[in-house]
């Protein structure tokens, strides 16, 4: 598949299932925020601070380079995906709205900041 075509997929679904081992800035997490999809991830930092999400448990972690690798099982992937088929239309409005207003605040913050280092960039 191509990237557009892979962009259209998941711009269709209002789930996102991303159990990531290891983040940092968290990129396809954004993309899922800025959809407005419900998002399924791993309960661990930078994933667990974003909200709302439906988090799945880390059952260990280790050390890997700058960060921590954090393990999830399938089943508890299978159970946060149960939990994310069992939300009412409510909630799920509710999931959507939050991570798409979540997205928004940061984008503009990114905006404010990248304007303030440009500028002190120029002096």
């Amino acid at each position: 598949m191509s990237d557009a075509d892979i962009k259209i997929l998941m711009n269709r679904h209002q789930f996102h299932v991303m159990p990531s081992m290891y983040e940092g800035y968290g990129q396809v997490l954004h993309e899922a925020m800025s959809a407005e999809q419900v998002i399924i991830t791993t309960d661990a930092p930078p994933m667990n601070e974003i909200g709302p999400v439906i988090l799945v448990p880390s059952v260990s972690r280790r050390p890997h380079h700058a960060g921590i690798l954090h393990t999830v099982t399938p089943f508890g992937v299978q159970v946060a995906v149960r939990l994310a088929l069992q939300l009412s239309a409510e909630q799920i409005a509710w999931h959507r709205f939050g991570v798409r207003e979540q997205y928004e605040r940061e984008e503009r913050q990114f905006r404010l900041n990248l304007n303030d280092v440009l500028k002190e960039a120029e002096l």
